[in-house]
């Protein structure tokens, strides 16, 4: 009875023995020796209103993340609004066109690391426009009926930062036809009907928008043909102070169609 008691007694101790081996023993023979690299995190301000979308990388040497929050002020007061272990936060219910930066720091152990860089936020009552993101020429929003669309721009105090949304565009132009591209700016309005916005097609040269004036982008060729254009905001004078935010609202229509000649370009 002794013997049998023994062995159960050494069984109870072996399966304690492993149970510790493979949960903090393991941790600390197997975890990668590297200390935590240095990560920003995601923002994303345009998804819902007045809410701030953050997310980072996981990171196997940290134990802990600490997101820092601060006003885009000089110097930055910084707050910590989340310690935890998970890769996303989101920061909710902020008052409309406020800035914000962001940081990521780490702790491994009893070590701390702060981050260098910033992810930059802001609040707004409003969305991005169901075309994003279209921000880049390999993915430009294909013309097919009149777009109703927005552009963000975004200037912090903190580095100077400047954040502008470019908004790409396709049209497809039958052999020797040439689309009459309208573009009205619906907001920051002025009497002459300038606009804050420019307009370039792919190979060509920038040039200012009027509201309501047709820009003409023309397929010359015996084949059928994929234009491209990108429209973005002109931010010198809307940005005028040292910190702002704006979002341009505009639409996109074709006015006619009409055939290319070799001698009007139209």
């Amino acid at each position: 009875m002794k013997y049998i008691k023994k062995i159960l007694l050494l069984g109870l101790i072996q399966s304690f023995l492993l149970s510790c081996y493979n949960n903090d023993f393991d941790e600390v023979l197997f975890r990668t020796p590297e200390d935590p690299f240095a990560d920003v995190p995601q923002a994303d301000s345009l998804s819902l209103e007045h809410t701030v979308f953050l997310s980072w990388k996981k990171d196997e040497a940290a134990d802990c993340f600490y997101l820092m929050k601060s006003f885009d002020t000089d110097p930055p007061v910084w707050t910590c609004i989340y310690e935890g272990n998970a890769t996303e936060y989101t920061d909710s219910e902020l008052p409309d066109k406020d800035l914000y930066i962001y940081r990521l720091d780490k702790l491994r152990g009893e070590k701390y690391f702060t981050g260098s860089d910033y992810a930059y936020g802001f609040s707004l009552d409003g969305r991005k426009d169901q075309f994003e993101p279209n921000d880049t020429d390999s993915m430009p929003t294909l013309y097919e009926y009149p777009l109703n669309c927005n552009l963000t721009c975004v200037r912090y105090l903190t580095n100077n930062k400047t954040i502008v949304d470019c908004d790409w565009f396709s049209i497809q132009l039958k052999p020797c036809q040439t689309a009459h591209i309208v573009i009205t700016q619906t907001n920051y309005t002025k009497p002459d009907g300038s606009t804050y916005l420019k307009f370039q097609e792919t190979g060509k040269q920038s040039e200012s928008i009027i509201s309501g004036y047709a820009k003409q982008i023309s397929n010359s060729s015996l084949s059928a043909k994929t234009a491209y254009f990108k429209i973005y905001p002109e931010t010198t004078e809307l940005l005028s102070g040292n910190t702002g935010i704006a979002v341009i609202q505009y639409t996109v229509s074709c006015s006619n169609w009409t055939a290319y000649s070799v001698e009007g370009g139209n």
